[in-house]
C-alpha cells in the first residue's frame, strides 16, 4: 500500500482537535462543573492507549487517502 502523505495525517489531527474543542465548548455552556468533570474523565478513560491511538490514526489516514482512488474508479 502507498505511503500516506504527512499532510493527510496533519489535517485529520487538526480536524479532531477542532471537534474536541467544540465538544468542550458545548459542555462548558450546557453542563454544571461536576457534569463537565465527569464527562471529560469518562472520555479520557475511553481513549485507547497511545500506541493504539497512533495505529488508529494511521489507519484513518490510509482510509482517507484511499477515498479519492475509490471515487475515480469506474464501478461495474
Amino acid at each position: 500500500m502507498a505511503e500516506v502523505p504527512a499532510v493527510v495525517g496533519r489535517l485529520l489531527g487538526e480536524r479532531l482537535e477542532l471537534v474536541e474543542d467544540l465538544w468542550l465548548t458545548v459542555l462548558r455552556s450546557e453542563c454544571t462543573p461536576l457534569q463537565l468533570e465527569r464527562l471529560v474523565r469518562l472520555k479520557e478513560l475511553s481513549e485507547p492507549p497511545p500506541l493504539a491511538r497512533a495505529a488508529a490514526a494511521a489507519a484513518a489516514a490510509r482510509r482517507a487517502a484511499y477515498v479519492p482512488a475509490i471515487a475515480l474508479r469506474s464501478w461495474p
